[in-house]
């Protein structure tokens, strides 16, 4: 859980995160009714039906802590939460 970048020769970098485990699920609902043209001379109208739906939400889940600094990047725990739209 830690990163080793060398931008250059004398610019060695360290990146110490953490290991997370997000869970979500979406559901998207969908009606279609074909598409049906009704022509009359020059003119053409095209009539047809469409409904969608989707929401989702993201589950509880955890992240470790990292294994060789817990104090500086600790684990965490997520609740988790409804979408706030439909």
């Amino acid at each position: 859980m830690i990163l080793a970048i060398e931008n250059s020769p004398t610019d060695i970098r360290a990146q110490v995160y953490r290991q997370a485990f997000g869970k979500q699920q979406g559901v998207l609902r969908r009606f279609l009714r074909g598409r049906h043209d009704l022509r009359r001379g020059r003119t053409t109208i095209d009539v047809g039906l469409r409904y969608d739906q989707q929401w989702g939400k993201a589950l509880a889940s955890q992240a470790l802590a990292n294994t060789a600094f817990p104090n500086v990047v600790p684990g965490l725990s997520f609740a988790g939460y409804d979408t706030p739209f439909t």
